[in-house]
Parts: structure tokens; sequence; C-alpha cells
């Protein structure tokens, strides 16, 4: 009997003891399996923070270089390790960068996002004066500045203003159309389209003040609009580090002749002071553009005068920046005058001297847009032209003043 409790207990003691062991190499099973999540995780992190890394390395590198250009090379180069790979392409009016990580081909992560380059400065016309579109007895067709995407369609801009805009006669924003492209290489193909809210499809004989019920939202009218500081990056008062980027010209006898001349020489960023009258010659520029080694677009930038244009109609790979230089007291600020407009080639269409600081007697069609950054002083545009926006002319001729932005919601990861 003593021994077949004997048994019993040792049956009993080996079926603990075996009950253990299972639930032992259960539970070393489940830890090693948790051991092995932890650790992936901890390597997928770890590759992807490099890969973010990669990234943020390759957006300082632009930074430094100023731009997308040949200085950015090596600086991405530097950038690089055996993990990492840094590329950088061009997407529209935009940038892509991506980062692939990789560790011991055990764990790889893929970031990616769009930055732009350019100046925030958007819209085909931008201005701090008074504004006025005369197309009176005929219209002005505009392919607007696409702004930001949103799906297929986009925020388009076609003015942006402090002052009034007034619109003689007919004025149409066209929208996006392919043979009028905003930039080289903007995709058409899913049938991009301005959103409806961002097109004034037509408006006629009217000023924003007046009726602004009858403008869409291309039409922003901004208060505290500050061209200056979107398109270079400084204040106005500090306008003179912006003219060391500049090639300063003296005009002469003929504006378009002295900017023509610059063009040839290979500057994409002219400065004029004073008074700019392009009288019935603009077509100078385009000729100096298509020859070897000179500029194919120009920033013209006009310091305290008035800028003139009288003849057929032309278009122009160039953007006109009117500029009023800002004064302390006692000095006082330029100011046009009869003077100066009696100098020009349209002194007998100036309707008031005092008033204007733009006047074209003619379509005058620029690729970059116009911007009239002079308050309190009012542009006229007269002539029916299809007047269509190509982001490419601000793109080049800003590379200096270009500072990398990321692109709000383009982050992707994989």
């Amino acid at each position: 009997m003593r021994r077949q409790r004997g048994v019993v207990t040792l049956l009993v003691t080996t079926m603990i003891l075996l009950a253990s062991l299972i639930f032992s190499l259960a539970s070393y099973k489940n830890l090693y399996y948790q051991l092995k999540r932890s650790q992936n995780e901890v390597l997928s992190r770890k590759v992807h923070w490099l890969a973010e890394g990669g990234l943020e390395c390759g957006f300082a590198a632009v930074n430094r270089a100023g731009g997308v250009n040949t200085a950015l090379t090596p600086l991405i180069y530097s950038c690089e390790t055996e993990n990492t790979d840094i590329n950088i392409n061009a997407s529209g009016a935009d940038y892509e960068i991506s980062s692939l990580a990789s560790i011991d081909n055990k764990a790889k992560a893929f970031v990616n996002k769009s930055f732009s380059l350019t100046s925030q400065s958007s819209g085909a016309f931008k201005s701090t004066s008074d504004i006025i579109f005369n197309v009176s007895g005929g219209n002005m067709d505009v392919y607007p500045d696409p702004g930001v995407r949103k799906g297929d369609e986009y925020n388009c801009i076609l003015a942006r203003f402090s002052g009034d805009l007034t619109i003689k006669g007919v004025l149409q924003n066209k929208g996006l159309y392919f043979e009028y492209p905003p930039y080289s290489d903007f995709d058409f193909s899913g049938k991009p389209k301005c959103k409806s809210n961002y097109r004034t499809v037509s408006v006629k004989n009217t000023s924003f003040s007046l009726t602004p019920e009858r403008f869409n939202s291309d039409f922003k009218k901004e208060v505290n609009l500050d061209p200056f500081k979107e398109m270079f990056g400084y204040s106005k008062g500090q306008w003179k580090e912006v003219k060391k980027e500049f090639f300063p010209i003296n005009q002469g006898s003929s504006c378009s002749t002295a900017i023509a001349k610059a063009i040839k020489n290979g500057k994409q960023r002219i400065w004029i002071e004073g008074s700019c009258d392009l009288k019935h010659n603009a077509d100078e520029i385009n000729e100096a553009m298509t020859l070897t080694g000179a500029a194919k677009s120009a920033l013209i930038l006009v310091q305290d005068g008035v800028v003139a244009f009288n003849g057929a109609a032309v278009s122009l790979n160039i953007i006109i920046y009117q500029f009023l230089t800002p004064k302390t007291s006692p000095e006082l600020p330029w100011q046009p005058s009869a003077a100066e407009w009696n100098a020009t080639s349209v002194a007998a269409h100036v309707p008031d001297k005092s008033t204007y600081v733009h006047y074209q007697f003619g379509a005058l069609h620029t690729k970059g847009g116009f911007v009239f950054d002079m308050p309190g002083y009012k542009a006229n545009l007269t002539g029916s032209v299809n007047f269509s926006f190509n982001g490419d002319v601000l793109k080049d001729v800003l590379i200096p003043f270009a500072k990398p932005r990321w692109n709000q919601g383009s982050w992707r990861d994989f």
C-alpha cells in the first residue's frame, strides 16, 4: 500500500514538474517573441529616424546652396552614408526630396516630402497701388497662377492687392489651359482646374470697392500685403541688401535698349533708378534673349520712377516690379510729376500725372506678372491681351532669394 502511495506521489510530482516545465517553455517562448518584437520595433524606428535625418540634411543642403543648383550636388553627397540615399526631383513648380535608408538589409524606410523654392508671392498681379485694367471695348483674358493644389483642383490666384482694383471693359479668368501652362512641366493629365470659388469667370465695368460680391477668391484684397518681403525675404527698409543681387543700369534714351543690352550680357536681375519708358521697341528685349549667353528671363525693378509703354502688343519673359523707397522724416518720398510723364511716350494719355506711376497704352504682357509696390498711387494697363502667368520666370530670377519651405500636407513615409 505504501509502495502504491509512493508511486502516486512520484507520478503527481512528475506531472507537476512537467506542467511547470511546459509553462516555463511557453513563457520563455512568449518572452522570446516579445523581445524579438521589441528588437524589430527598435530597428524599425532606428531606420525611420535615419531616413528622416537624411531628409532633413538634404533640406538643409538646399538652404545652404541657395536653391537646386550645381552647388547642391556635393552637399547632398555629404549627407549620404552607406545606409542612406537622398534624391531631389522637380515636381511641377515644386521639388520633391526623398530619403531611402536601410540597416543590414534587415529594415528599410522611405520618406519623402515636397518643398517650394520660389518666394511665397503668388498671383499674376500684386499691387499696393490702385490698379486699373482698361480694356474698354475689348477683353482681357487671364490664365492665372494655379496657387495651392487641392486634389485636381487649384486655389487659383489672379490678383492680390491692398488698394482698389478697377475693371473697364471685360476681364475673364480663363482658368488652367494646356496651351498656356503656368509652369513648363505642369501636369495636365488629370484635367486640373481652378476651384469654382477661385475663378471669376467674367467681370465687367466695376471695381472691387464698389461690388466685391462680383469677384471670387482669385481676387484677394489684402490690407497688409507686402510683396517686397514675400519676394525677397527682406523688409523694404533693407532694399540695399536686395540691390546687391541686381545689375544696375543707366537707361539712357531708351529703357528697352538698355535692358536688352544687360540681358545680352546674361543679367537676369536688373535695377533701374528713376523712370523707364519702354516706348514702342520693347521687342528688343525678346530679341536679346534669343542670343547665346543671354539671360532667358529677367526681373526688372524700377525704383522711384514711372513706367511707360506705348506700342503694339508684345509678350516678354520678364517681371516688372515698381518700388517706392521708404523714407523717414524729414525726408520726403519720391512722387510722380508732370515733368517725368511729359518725357515719356504716353504723356498725352496720362490723365493725372501726379497720381499715376504706371501707364501703358498698348498690350504689354509680362509672363512673370506685374508688381506695383507704390502705395497711394495708380497703375493703368490699357489694351486687350491674353495674359498668361508663367511661374518659371519667377522661379528662375529669384534663386538668390529662394528659401526652401516644406509644403504643408506633403509628408509621406513608408
